[in-house]
């Protein structure tokens, strides 16, 4: 078994690749050749575990991302399988690898549903996630400008400073969500909000909208309206978004929204179903995290590294043999 901690992952494993392989798998979940189970939480007094299972029938691994969140820490792990005898292959630290892989999926949301760029890209969340989202749309399409917005001028600024240091597109902090959101094309919110962070007066016709943080009943980042005027809402798995997506289950619960009915990312990816139907429309992708997505990236960053010679190998009793 191979150990892989966080300064391994980042040593191999890059936005661009994570958006292919992220890319990938949405496609082979839309074909049935993925395997996979909701996000189950078990509840404890001081915290949650979370664990989310995924088969990938084509790579020949299947996988498990779980992690703990206790007073405010959330810690990560992936552990990795062979198909094919069900060896253990690895065991890797997954903090900065989850990362990754949401900001993936919102790139390759974007590739498929937003309208054509150059675009001017609004962040709302200037944490650990708002910059993977940066980084993902930017691996995925052309962007000409971006806004960002969170509730601390001095974190905002500063998220500005750093994303335009690293990746050369001019970057603005703005002091409402509003300001960063008017005539934006696409739309990422990445926070632990409860209440709406973006509102539909604020959004443009034809803007996309990659709502990343709502991975839970008790959180909304979009409101009603909003969710009421998009021409096309896709989620990454209809079985999870009826689980646990906020932003969407008020409007299911009062009937005008069907979660049983929404396209999955998949089905666009594979061509099954249509995405954006026009440039007028406002599209949304409610974005809650598949443990396939972290399964095919924790994948290629095992592969990766067994190339470089990283990690460590520790013996597993458990291994086939």
């Amino acid at each position: 078994m191979l150990l892989l901690r966080e300064a391994d992952v980042r040593a191999v494993l890059t936005m661009p690749d994570a958006v292919r392989c992220v890319e990938e798998a949405f496609g082979r979940q839309g074909m049935g050749e993925m395997r996979g189970q909701p996000r189950t939480r078990v509840r404890f007094p001081a915290g949650t575990l979370n664990v989310l299972p995924a088969v990938d029938l084509t790579l020949g691994v299947a996988g498990v991302k779980t992690y703990i969140a206790v007073g405010g820490v959330a810690r990560f792990v992936v552990l990795l399988f062979d198909l094919d005898g069900g060896a253990l292959l690895a065991m890797i630290e997954a903090d900065y690898l989850g990362m990754i892989r949401t900001g993936a999926a919102s790139g390759v949301a974007t590739r498929h549903l937003a309208a054509p760029g150059p675009h001017t890209l609004a962040i709302i969340g200037t944490g650990w996630q708002g910059r993977g989202q940066v980084e993902g749309v930017l691996s995925a399409c052309a962007v000409s400008e971006i806004r960002v917005f969170s509730r601390r001028p001095e974190q905002r600024a500063a998220f500005a400073r750093q994303v335009e240091d690293e990746f050369a597109v001019a970057c603005l902090a703005c002091a409402s969500a509003r300001d960063a959101v008017a005539g934006a094309t696409v739309i990422c919110t990445a926070t632990n909000a409860t209440v709406p962070v973006l509102e539909a007066a604020d959004v443009a016709d034809g803007a996309h909208i990659n709502a990343a943080g709502s991975n839970s009943l008790l959180r909304r980042e979009i409101d009603d309206g909003l969710v009421h005027r998009a021409g096309t809402i896709v989620v990454d798995s209809r079985v999870q978004a009826r689980a646990e997506a906020g932003d969407l289950l008020a409007a299911h619960q009062r009937g005008w929204l069907d979660v049983d009915s929404l396209p999955e990312l998949g089905d666009i990816v594979a061509g099954r179903r249509q995405g954006r139907r026009n440039g007028a429309e406002i599209t949304i992708f409610e974005s809650l995290g598949l443990g396939a997505q972290d399964v095919v990236v924790a994948a290629h960053a095992y592969r990766q590294a067994r190339v470089a010679g990283l990690g460590n190998e520790i013996p597993f009793v458990g291994t086939a043999q």
